[in-house]
C-alpha cells in the first residue's frame, strides 16, 4: 500500500481515538501526547523535503522509533490489536524507498504530498486533545 496514504489513514484513526486516550491516567496522556506531537513534527519535515525532492531519512528513521513508541503506550489503552495496526500504518520500514522514487520521478503529483502535511496537522490536534 501507499506509504502516504497509510500515515493519513493512521492519522485519521488516531483522530478518531484520541478522546479514549484522553481517559488515561496523566502520566500516559502525557507521554502519548508528547510522541504525537513529535509525529507531526517529523511529518512536516517529511512533506518540505520530499516538496523539494531530498530524501528524508533522518525523517523516516524518526518516524519508525516514534511509532514503535506510540505503539508502546497506545497497546495500553486501545488494545495491542488496534494499537498494532496503526503502528504498521506508521511504520515506513518496507515503503521508504518506493516513496522517494515516486516522488522523484516524473510521474508524481505533489498534491499527493499534501495529505502529509493534513496528517501532520492530524496528529497534532490529536495530541492537544490528549492533554
Amino acid at each position: 500500500m501507499d506509504m502516504i496514504q497509510d500515515i493519513w489513514d493512521a492519522s485519521k484513526e488516531i483522530l478518531h481515538v484520541s478522546s479514549e486516550f484522553a481517559k488515561a491516567n496523566p502520566a500516559e496522556k502525557e507521554r502519548l501526547s508528547e510522541v504525537l506531537s513529535k509525529i507531526s513534527e517529523v511529518l512536516n519535515e517529511m512533506y518540505i523535503k520530499l516538496r523539494q525532492k531530498v530524501r528524508p531519512s533522518n525523517e523516516f528513521s524518526q518516524l519508525n522509533l516514534f511509532s514503535n513508541t506510540f505503539y508502546q503506550h497506545a497497546s495500553n489503552i486501545l488494545g495491542d490489536e488496534q494499537a498494532k495496526e496503526l503502528y504498521e500504518l506508521l511504520n515506513t520500514s518496507d515503503k521508504s524507498d518506493k516513496l522517494f522514487n515516486r516522488v522523484i520521478s516524473d510521474k508524481f503529483s505533489y498534491d499527493e504530498l499534501q495529505k502529509l502535511e493534513e496528517a501532520s496537522g492530524k496528529f497534532k490536534v490529536a495530541s492537544v486533545i490528549i492533554k
